[in-house]
Order: C-alpha cells, then structure tokens, then sequence
C-alpha cells in the first residue's frame, strides 16, 4: 500500500490515508485481514511484518 503524494495529486486526502495504511499494517489491521473468509475458507494472508 502505497499513500499517493499530495504534491503531485493535491486533491488527495492524505491524512484519511496515512490513516488507512497505518491500520492495514498494525496488529489490528493485520487480524481482520486474515479474518477475512468467504465460506469458511481464508482469503487473504496478511504479512506486513514478514522480512
């Protein structure tokens, strides 16, 4: 995920954002990411603190 500069697309609202990726990669974010299922079978398999 990747906030879209201001700078050059100043329109954007950056701080909703910024807000939105800090989530997607905290803990919480993390969870309800691999929570996410479609008949019982597990979508998505977050990894935002993998190296």
């Amino acid at each position: 995920m990747i906030v879209v500069n201001p700078a050059g697309h100043p329109h954007v609202k950056k701080d909703l954002a910024q807000a939105f990726a800090d989530w997607v990669v905290s803990p919480a974010g993390q969870q309800t990411i691999a929570a996410y299922k479609i008949g019982g079978e597990q979508l998505f398999f977050p990894n935002a603190n993998a190296k």
